[in-house]
C-alpha cells in the first residue's frame, strides 16, 4: 500500500470507529458500574478517596473528572460524554501511531476502530476508556523514544502512567514494564525514562497506596474470576471480537505476531512484548491467587491484541496473497458481527425499564425500594437523581432482609413499597400483601408490597 492509500484507509477507519461510538453513546444501556460511578462522583471531592477505599477497587481520578456532571444530574448520555471524547482521543492517537506499520497499521486500526470491545468500553461512563488511551500512548512514546531518544516520549509515556495508576487499578500491571523499558541501557536518554516514569509510581506510593491496601483489604472484586487457561483465551479473545469461535485463533496469533515482528521489526518487538503480552502475562499469573481476570481489567494493553492480528495478517499477505484475502473477510465477518449485533440488539439499562415502569406509578407516600441492597446506586440515580420532587430513605436494614429504599414526595409512608429486584432474587422481608400485580421487565421483578403499620420505619 502507498502512503496516501493507508492514510486514506485510516482516516476512513477513524471515521467508522467514531460513529459506532456515537452510537453506542445513546445505545448501549447504563449500567449498574456507571450508576455507582455517578452516585459516588456526587460525593463532595473530599470524601469520593474515602468511599472508594471502602466499596471499590479503584483510585479517584475518573470520579473527579465527573463530579460537576454527577452533582448536577445529567442525563446519562452527558454523564458519559468524557469516556467518548476520550475513547475517540484514544482511536486517533492509535491510526497516528499506525501510519507507519502499514498494512499491519490498516488492518490492526481496523480491529481497535470496530470491536465491540473498544466501541463500548469507549463510551461507557467508567474509566476504561481513558484507560485505552493512556496504553496507547505509552506504547506510541516507547516506540516513538527508541527510534528518537527525545524527552519528550519520556514525557509523555510518563505523564500517561501517571494518570493511569490514579484511574484504574490494572495500571499496576503495566507499570513495571514502562519503568523497566530501557532494560540495561545506561545513556542519559534511559535514565531520564526512568526517572520520569517511577515518579509516577512513587506518587502513586505516596497519595494513593494505603487507600490501595484498604481496597484490598474490603475485597470488593470478590466476585472477578481467577485465572484459568478458558479465561485467559476468553479475556484476550473479547479484546478482539465477543464471537466466542474465534478466541481461540486470536490467543494463538498474538503467539505467531511475536514471532513475525522479532524478524521484522526489533523495536516494535519490544513495545509489543515488555508493554503489551508481558502485562497480560503478570495479570494471568497474579490471577491465580488474585481476582483480576476481566477484559476491562486489560483495558491499557487493549492496543496489543489488534496490533498482534495486523501484524499477522501483514505476514500471510507477503507470502499468500490469496490466503491473505481470505483471512481478512474472515477477520472483517468476526469483528463487524459481533459489533454490529451489539449495536443493533435492544439493549436496556441494568434494571432502567423496570424502574422506569414504577417510577411511572409511584404516588406521593409510595416507597421504591431494590434487593439486593448494593444495587442502591442504580435506584438511586434512575429514580431520585433524575426524578424531580423530594425523597426519603427509609431505614432498608430494619427489614428482614436489608434493601436501599426511600419514600416519594412525602416523608409520610403510606405502607406500599414497589420493590425491585433482578429475578434470581426473592426477598423476603417481613408480612406483607399484594398491593399490585408482580411484573417481570427485563429480567427484573417488580412487586408492589404493604407493609404493616409498624413495619413503616422511616430514617
Amino acid at each position: 500500500m502507498t502512503t496516501k492509500q493507508i492514510d486514506r484507509s485510516l482516516l476512513a477507519l477513524v471515521v467508522a470507529g467514531i460513529a459506532a461510538r456515537i452510537i453506542g453513546l445513546f445505545h448501549f444501556g447504563f449500567t449498574f458500574d456507571e450508576a455507582f460511578t455517578a452516585m459516588t462522583a456526587r460525593e463532595p471531592l473530599s470524601s469520593i478517596g474515602h468511599r472508594l477505599a471502602l466499596t471499590d477497587s479503584h483510585p479517584p481520578l475518573d470520579y473527579f473528572l465527573r463530579h460537576f456532571l454527577a452533582v448536577h444530574g445529567v442525563q446519562n448520555w452527558l454523564f458519559r460524554l468524557p469516556s467518548l471524547v476520550l475513547g475517540i482521543a484514544s482511536l486517533v492517537v492509535f491510526a497516528k501511531w499506525m501510519r507507519t506499520k502499514g498494512v499491519a497499521g490498516v488492518v490492526a486500526t481496523f480491529v481497535f476502530s470496530l470491536s465491540t470491545y473498544g466501541i463500548y468500553y469507549g463510551v461507557a461512563a467508567r474509566m476504561y476508556a481513558a484507560m485505552l488511551l493512556v496504553g496507547v500512548l505509552i506504547a506510541w512514546a516507547a516506540d516513538s523514544w527508541l527510534r528518537q531518544q527525545r524527552t519528550r516520549w519520556a514525557l509523555i509515556a510518563g505523564g500517561a502512567l501517571t494518570a493511569g495508576l490514579f484511574l484504574n487499578a490494572g495500571a499496576v500491571l503495566v507499570a513495571p514494564s514502562v519503568v523497566l523499558f530501557p532494560g540495561l541501557r545506561r545513556d542519559r536518554a534511559s535514565w531520564i525514562w526512568r526517572s520520569v516514569t517511577a515518579f509516577a509510581g512513587v506518587l502513586y506510593a505516596a497519595l494513593w497506596l494505603g487507600a490501595f491496601r484498604e481496597q484490598a483489604r474490603h475485597a470488593s472484586n470478590s466476585w472477578v474470576p481467577f485465572t484459568t487457561p478458558a479465561h485467559v483465551v476468553s479475556v484476550l479473545g473479547e479484546m478482539v471480537t465477543y464471537n466466542a469461535g474465534a478466541k481461540l485463533p486470536l490467543v494463538f496469533c498474538v503467539i505467531i505476531a511475536v514471532a513475525i515482528v522479532a524478524k521484522s521489526d526489533a523495536v516494535l518487538c519490544r513495545v509489543f512484548v515488555w508493554l503489551g503480552v508481558a502485562p497480560f502475562v503478570l495479570g494471568a499469573l497474579l490471577g491465580v491467587r488474585f481476582h483480576l481476570m476481566l477484559p476491562r481489567t486489560f483495558a491499557a494493553v487493549s492496543w496489543m491484541p489488534a496490533l498482534g492480528v495486523g501484524l499477522v495478517v501483514a505476514w500471510v499477505l507477503s507470502v499468500q496473497r490469496a490466503a491473505a484475502v481470505a483471512l481478512c473477510a474472515l477477520l472483517f465477518l468476526c469483528v463487524t458481527d459481533s459489533t454490529v449485533q451489539a449495536l443493533r440488539e435492544t439493549s436496556g439499562d441494568d434494571g432502567g425499564s423496570a424502574m422506569a415502569y414504577v417510577r411511572a406509578r409511584t404516588k406521593p407516600g409510595d416507597a421504591v425500594g431494590i434487593f439486593p441492597f448494593w444495587l442502591g446506586p442504580e435506584l438511586e440515580w434512575t429514580n431520585a437523581v433524575h426524578r424531580p420532587g423530594p425523597e426519603y430513605e427509609l431505614d432498608g436494614t430494619r427489614f428482614k432482609e436489608p434493601v436501599t429504599a426511600f419514600t416519594v414526595d412525602s416523608k409520610h409512608w403510606n405502607g406500599n413499597m414497589w420493590l425491585i429486584e433482578p429475578s434470581v432474587y426473592g426477598a423476603q422481608l417481613g408480612p406483607t400483601h399484594p398491593c399490585g400485580a408482580t411484573r417481570l421487565i427485563d429480567g427484573h421483578r417488580i412487586r408492589c408490597l404493604h407493609f404493616a403499620a409498624s413495619r413503616r420505619l422511616r430514617r
